[in-house]
């Protein structure tokens, strides 16, 4: 022992004090430097400003007496050796105080005094034994501790090694970094709990390279432990630390090796006492135990870790394989990487092919999840993203403070490993995987490489799922079309079959409004059969109206937009639909309001058909009632708003209920999307409601649906109307024009040939008739001079010649010949090719009286100025 120790001497005789000062040597093995005290709160003020290596006590102070004294001392300094000066008659006292405590007494007058440095020195090496004997015992029963400690992770392992580690050498704080010798580079991976109360720094560096460290990588350098006892001294290592840092005072640092490699490095500082020695020897012994641990724990964690490897990629197959839906999937594949991988938390995220976000999914990361959905929705994507996406490979984050200080992610599990992987496939980036993992996993080579599967197999899943459904939309738009096709072929056969029976249907009212007109204007109009026939002239007309519907619904004729009676409409097609709905299905109306809509009449029957088909449907298994309402309705301006934004005024409201099945509250907001249907294939093509919505909205109005499962649905349509007054065509004849022109009537049906003369004979005009166009082509060139045909009034539809053809053919003879064509219907003649024909007026059959004298009244009367 060639240490200076430094002695307190606590003795209030001057004379013993001078004695004992006097054969203590200064020089040789034993030497002494000796510090006195001669009151308790003197001794205790010495001893807490620390240095002393041994106490002499006597026990007998001013201010204390006996074992009080020693009990004073020790607990000021319970790491100080102490011996006992005790009296001639107090060697009983000594002997307590050595059971209190002190390594040894001194009765005085019996000792030779020159032997007190023998004794000094062996209560000093006795006091060093028991306390290195502690030492070991403590640091074994901490290493115990540790071993047996059950943690998460490797981590959370060693925060508690850590912690023993700054206990059992009496420190304040301390930290543990990980170490890489060929990346020459510290991650973080704990302070002990009192740093993390003193340390106010917003960025702490986790990771940091040799070459920026100061004395603490000196341990890494030098491969050896390191002491500074002063930091407060200059030292050429010292670099300073950064504002916010746990003050240090004294320090100790040591490299924990694994072979011949270093691993970690251990930082222990703020030790009440000087380190030493002793203090090196036990942290390196604890360690090289804890890193035994470690290796044992890795080994088992590879064990549990290839397992959860195989556990992870089968079932995450299983899952590509079995599911359809990528949004299901990513949720699915985020809850196995938790559940098989391990990882602390994973995070999927989809986009489209412009990049915009589509969709996020995640496993273990709880209250953060939102902030950072709202992140990426408003266009910032987080460091990690940007990283990954030109790479083949996991980008493994290296700075998780820095890098992840903008992210709501960042403080999600910051103490680990964070990988990120771009899920690609294809030339196509479908989005991103990343995942919290244990720290140094991320580095993992054969981790980095089941993670970049996992990410590709993601990938080519979306990919798959992907083409499946562009394939499905191909074959349905295909299905489609081709129903469509099937579709149009049927409303072209249905058109022209609807042609040919309106054409002779349309001939047989001509005769039946014919003969009435002429009866009307022969008989009084005081006799009842009068008002009788004006009943007969407004159903012929009604039924002429229900022809031109029928060749605008099978698209032979379009109509333009006219005021509609919305009420007459619906009762037509309820009647309609009475004879091919089932009779379990009983139908309700409730028709009423004179308000009109302009619009195409079409529209509304498809409207109204459609509606009613799909409340047919959904009632045809049980039966049930069908209701049909139509009413006026004034929309005050305080109501405007709770409609969909239409403006103030007169309304229709057309309104269809059933108590069907009713419409799932998951699918009633897509119910007006073009092609989707709950129905089969074969059933329809999810068009009708979206032709609905179409229509309606094109005429200005809204559409809503109210729906109970098992109670049925209501369609409520609002349309806006007018009040204007449908002229009603068929009632009485107003006083008609007349004439005593020479007409050529030419149609090759007799009967109506005959009633048209005979009406036209009645309004004065003289008539000339023909059934057949190469007969009045005859008739008109056998015409006497002065007595030429003014008019010529022909059928289009004839054998040999048409009406058109006809007129070429008669205005060859005579240019300025006015013609009206008559027809019950014709594919090639409207009102706008007969205009464009110069044919001078157009009638459709069957002809009423009214119609056919105002217009051959206006034709002649217009030849005539222009002639």
């Amino acid at each position: 022992m060639n240490k200076v120790l430094s002695l307190l001497v606590v003795e209030d005789n001057p004379a013993d004090l001078d004695l004992i000062q006097e054969v203590l040597p200064e020089r040789g093995q034993m030497r002494f430097k000796v510090d006195s005290a001669s009151r308790i709160s003197e001794t205790i003020e010495r001893l807490e400003a620390g240095g002393i290596d041994v106490v002499l006590l006597d026990l007998g102070l001013p201010d204390s007496q006996g074992l009080d004294t020693l009990r004073a001392v020790t607990k000021a300094a319970p790491r100080v050796p102490i011996v006992v000066l005790t009296g001639h008659d107090d060697e009983e006292t000594g002997q307590a105080a050595v059971r209190e405590g002190a390594q040894d007494y001194l009765v005085k007058g019996t000792v030779p005094i020159r032997m007190l440095s023998r004794f000094l020195r062996f209560a000093v090496e006795r006091h060093r034994a028991q306390e290195e004997i502690q030492l070991n015992e403590e640091r074994l029963r901490r290493l115990v501790s540790i071993l047996q400690y059950r943690s998460e992770g490797m981590a959370e392992f060693l925060d508690h090694a850590l912690e023993e580690a700054v206990e059992l050498t009496r420190s304040k704080i301390g930290y543990l970094y990980h170490y890489d010798e060929a990346s020459r580079e510290f991650v973080l991976n704990s302070w002990s709990r009192e740093v993390m109360t003193e340390c106010t720094i917003t960025k702490p560096q986790s990771v940091c390279q040799l070459e920026a460290t100061g004395i603490w990588g000196e341990a890494v350098r030098q491969r050896r432990p390191i002491i500074v006892n002063d930091l407060g001294a200059l030292h050429p290592l010292k670099k300073g630390y950064p504002e916010g840092h746990a003050h240090l005072h004294r320090f100790l640092t040591i490299p924990v090796f694994n072979g011949d490699d270093i691993v970690a490095v251990v930082g222990l500082a703020n030790k009440g006492t000087d380190y030493e020695d002793k203090d090196v020897l036990q942290l390196t012994l604890l360690m090289e135990a804890v890193w035994k641990g470690v290796d044992q724990r890795r080994s088992q964690g590879r064990i549990v870790h290839l397992n959860r490897v195989l556990r992870a990629i089968r079932e995450i197959n299983q899952l590509i394989v079995s599911e359809s839906d990528p949004l299901k999937l990513v949720q699915q594949v985020c809850r196995l990487l938790v559940e098989t991988r391990g990882y602390s938390s994973a995070l999927i995220f989809l986009n489209d092919r412009s990049g915009f976000p589509r969709f996020c999914a995640e496993a273990g990361i709880g209250e953060g999840f939102q902030g950072f959905v709202d992140q990426v929705h408003s266009g910032s994507l987080p460091h990690c993203f940007e990283c990954a996406r030109n790479l083949s490979q996991p980008y493994l984050v290296m700075d998780r403070a820095d890098a992840c200080a903008s992210c709501h992610l960042g403080s999600i599990h910051s103490g680990q490993d964070a990988i990120c992987m771009r899920l690609f496939h294809d030339g196509e980036c479908y989005g991103f995987l990343t995942a919290s993992l244990a720290l140094g996993l991320g580095s993992d080579e054969e981790e980095k490489s089941v993670f970049a599967e996992i990410a590709g197999d993601i990938a080519y899943a979306l990919h798959t799922i992907e083409l499946q459904k562009e394939t499905a939309l191909a074959e349905e738009m295909q299905r489609l079309a081709e129903a469509k096709l099937r579709q149009a072929q049927k409303m072209e056969a249905l058109g022209t079959l609807a042609g040919g029976i309106a054409h002779d249907f349309n001939n047989i009212l001509g005769i039946i409004t014919g003969y009435t007109d002429i009866a009307l204007m022969e008989l009084p109009a005081n006799q009842a059969i009068h008002d009788q026939l004006l009943e007969v002239r407004k159903a012929a007309f009604r039924a002429k109206e229900l022809v031109k519907q029928i060749l605008a619904f099978s698209r032979q004729v379009g109509q333009e937009k006219q005021p509609v009676p919305i009420a007459l409409l619906a009762k037509e097609v309820t009647k309609m639909l009475r004879a091919s709905i089932p009779s379990t299905i009983e139908i309700r109306s409730r028709l009423a309001g004179e308000a009109l809509v302009e619009t195409d009449p079409t529209q509304i029957h498809q409207v109204l058909l459609n509606l009613c088909t799909n409340a047919t449907h959904a009632m045809r298994e049980h039966g049930g009632i069908l209701e049909v309402i139509a009413r006026d309705m004034e929309l005050a301006p305080e109501e405007v708003r709770s409609h969909g934004g239409l403006k103030s005024g007169l309304y229709v409201e057309l309104t269809v209920k059933d108590t069907g099945h009713g419409i799932d509250p998951d699918i009633q907001d897509r119910i007006f999307d073009p092609f989707f249907t709950t129905k089969e294939i074969h059933e329809g093509t999810g068009l009708g409601l979206s032709v609905v919505h179409g229509i309606v909205t094109g005429l200005g109005g809204t559409i809503d649906v109210s729906s109970k499962l098992g109670e049925g649905s209501s369609f409520r349509v609002l349309l806006p109307a007018m009040r204007e007054r449908v002229e009603d065509q068929g009632a009485e004849m107003a006083e008609l024009p007349r004439g005593t022109e020479h007409i050529l009537l030419v149609d090759d049906e007799p009967p109506l040939a005959m009633v048209g003369k005979q009406t036209l004979e009645r309004l004065g005009y003289r008539v000339v008739l023909q059934t057949s166009s190469l007969a009045a082509v005859e008739a008109f060139r056998g015409q006497q001079a002065g007595n030429s045909f003014d008019l010529l009034i022909t059928d289009m539809t004839m054998p040999q010649m048409t009406g058109t053809e006809l007129a070429t053919a008669l205005r060859q003879l005579q240019p300025d010949l006015p013609v009206i064509v008559c027809t019950g219907f014709s594919e090639l003649l409207d009102a706008e090719k007969a205009r464009s024909m110069g044919i001078d007026g157009y009638l459709m059959k069957p002809v009423l009286l009214d119609d056919l004298a105002r217009l051959v009244r206006s034709v002649l009367d217009e030849r005539r100025k222009m002639g």
